[in-house]
């Protein structure tokens, strides 16, 4: 369950309240399709995801108003597309296919039931998705490279790893993958065919990222800093005079 969130959150940049949804909104299974040699499947079966092939099929996850987009309208026809790559770590809809056959729905009950859980019942919640972060991260990583993360950072990721690819988004394809509302994105958006979002996507387990965050910059010590504003001021009344 969590594979899928942390997948979901690495190719497609989600809010935190994306994945927890409300009491009566969320994203369910019948919002995911696959898409097995062209051939779009809104409840597979188990031989069926077995069959699907690395690199060549996809899963699309169809999205419902979200901060950028409060009603549901803007995004193009409001898909996400990721390429089904089993060599890719970070690949969600390897991660979904996964949790499908562990956790088996079919038929009327994809619409009742929630696609994001912790087990195949019930949803994560906000809380158990930043105690979740909180664990891995401190598995992972450092103190330092803690400081300041969040599940939002997830976000900001894939708006820099776009940027860090071979060959880097342009501006509005940023803005249209991470769903950030601007003309620009949705001239861009209109033109991205799913096959072309799903190796996008796909391809930033490739990217380079070298990005520093502002918290992370040295801080003037206070006496050093209270000392430069006296000197500004002492110049400005030179300025004056």
């Amino acid at each position: 369950g969590w594979r899928c969130v942390n997948t979901f959150a690495d190719q497609a940049g989600p809010r935190k309240a994306e994945i927890v949804g409300t009491p009566d909104i969320g994203f369910t299974r019948d919002d995911v399709h696959f898409v097995i040699g062209g051939v779009h499947h809104a409840d597979p079966s188990a031989e069926q995801l077995a069959a699907m092939v690395s690199g060549r099929d996809r899963v699309t996850v169809r999205v419902g108003p979200s901060k950028a987009d409060a009603d549901g309208t803007i995004f193009g026809p409001n898909l996400i597309t990721s390429l089904y790559n089993t060599d890719n770590p970070m690949s969600f809809a390897a991660a979904i296919v996964d949790y499908e056959l562990a956790f088996p729905c079919r038929g009327r009950e994809r619409a009742r039931t929630w696609l994001f859980t912790p087990d195949g019942s019930a949803r994560w919640s906000g809380a158990a998705i930043d105690r979740t972060l909180a664990d891995v991260m401190a598995a992972k990583l450092t103190a330092a490279q803690r400081v300041q993360k969040t599940f939002h950072s997830k976000r900001v990721w894939v708006a820099t790893a776009l940027k860090g690819l071979p060959q880097p988004s342009s501006d509005g394809e940023v803005q249209a993958f991470v769903r950030w509302s601007s003309v620009e994105s949705l001239r861009v958006y209109a033109r991205l065919n799913h096959d072309y979002q799903a190796r996008r996507r796909d391809d930033l387990v490739r990217a380079s990222v070298d990005a520093v965050n502002a918290t992370a910059l040295p801080c003037i010590d206070d006496v050093e800093d209270a000392a430069y504003v006296q000197q500004l001021a002492d110049g400005l009344d030179d300025d004056a005079t």
